[in-house]
């Protein structure tokens, strides 16, 4: 949460919801090289695994009040974000608590009504901000500030989820409840404070209804002791961790590995950016910890974690009967037909990408993540000028 409501204006030059240069995933971390764990490996684990991770949030920013922030990334510089950023701008007037607002007759020279501009010193350009109003020995009220850029994903880096992006909806995330939930914040037209949350929670599949229902998928394998061929084999494997796929462009590290793994030498080894074989990467993945040759044999947990990580799996997370939500007043009592209060959207003095924002390297390598699942603007009147703008 981005709140100015302490001893001066903020100013932000990048705010990111995923890392620098460092990995994040609400899966956590593969025990074995320390590297984010995706969706897939997450559903391959044992149920006893499973137990021992507990799934994180999903990154979310929230612009409340600001002075200024130049770009917002949802995701992270140079590093991929498994699971699905959130980016919320819904703005009001920020504050400066009187106490230091009038602290003495110079200071509250900096908060008279009007623009105010001081030199920065730890970022690049002024530190720039507006007073809206400074009642005698009060706090002083700051005016809406600007945002520069939004880019729903990552700087240089992926998102392996969804992308959401709001903007001028007149409500935020505050917290959440429980079970992870989000608790929705916003004020009615009268100016009332009003919470958004779940009343009933939502019903998931249990995991015996996942067995049958990913049992029955294309692909699938029998969920009892099973001898697999050739082709079961290579496709169980090719879903391990560390796995690679037939026609990868193989990283430096990756080339090792498989050289080293087949005991390729000289012509017939690989460097890195050539692409790995299909029978190369079979025969690699059979080396790797866990997987299975022809003939091998599968168990009934084994063959039902494989069926999960099939495209149209179901798992335990997936809703069976929605959440029930409701409006609740500031006294907790349940409310009906609320009237949210527009909220500004900010001065936008960039662009608003859904995705996030990459750089060819060459025409073979392309970096960045370009996928937004929602995004939802309010409309004219509600805080903008212009929506489609």
């Amino acid at each position: 949460n981005v709140h100015e409501e302490g001893c001066k204006p903020i100013t932000i030059g990048k705010i990111y919801g995923g890392g620098y240069k460092a990995d994040y995933s609400i899966y956590g971390f593969n025990d074995d090289d320390g590297s984010a764990r995706t969706k897939t490996q997450y559903d391959n684990l044992t149920p006893a695994q499973k137990a021992t991770v507990e799934v994180q949030q999903d990154p979310r920013i929230n612009i409340i009040s600001a002075s200024r922030i130049d770009t917002i990334y949802g995701g992270g510089y140079n590093a991929k974000v498994i699971g699905s950023p959130y980016i919320n701008v819904n703005m009001e007037r920020g504050k400066v608590l009187a106490e230091y607002a009038n602290a003495d007759a110079a200071t509250k020279e900096k908060y008279t009504v009007g623009n105010h501009t001081e030199p920065e010193t730890k970022t690049t350009g002024n530190y720039t901000y507006t007073v809206y109003s400074h009642p005698d020995n009060e706090d002083a009220i700051l005016g809406i500030g600007t945002i520069g850029t939004i880019y729903g994903g990552g700087e240089l880096g992926d998102i392996q989820g969804n992308t959401s992006v709001e903007i001028g909806t007149g409500k935020w995330i505050t917290s959440w409840d429980a079970n992870g939930n989000p608790i929705w914040e916003s004020k009615d037209t009268d100016g009332n404070k009003c919470t958004y949350k779940v009343k009933t929670a939502a019903v998931t599949y249990t995991a015996t209804e996942c067995i049958a229902y990913n049992a029955k998928l294309t692909g699938a394998l029998p969920s009892d002791t099973l001898t697999l061929t050739a082709t079961q084999a290579n496709a169980y494997n090719a879903k391990l961790a560390g796995a690679i796929a037939s026609g990868t462009k193989l990283s430096a590290a990756q080339a090792t590995s498989v050289n080293t793994a087949l005991s390729l030498s000289g012509e017939s080894s690989y460097t890195e950016g050539q692409a790995i074989t299909a029978e190369h990467a079979a025969a690699y993945n059979e080396t790797l910890s866990g997987a299975k040759a022809s003939g091998g044999t599968l168990t009934s947990e084994q063959a039902n974690a494989y069926n999960a990580s099939l495209i149209g799996a179901m798992n335990t997370n997936d809703i069976k009967t929605p959440a029930v939500w409701s409006w609740y007043d500031a006294n907790e009592d349940e409310v009906s037909n609320v009237s949210i209060k527009a909220r500004n959207a900010a001065a936008i003095t960039g662009n608003v990408f859904g995705g996030g924002k990459g750089e060819t390297i060459n025409t073979e390598n392309v970096v960045g993540a370009f996928q937004c699942a929602s995004a939802m603007v309010g409309a004219d009147g509600d805080g903008l000028i212009d929506s489609n703008g």
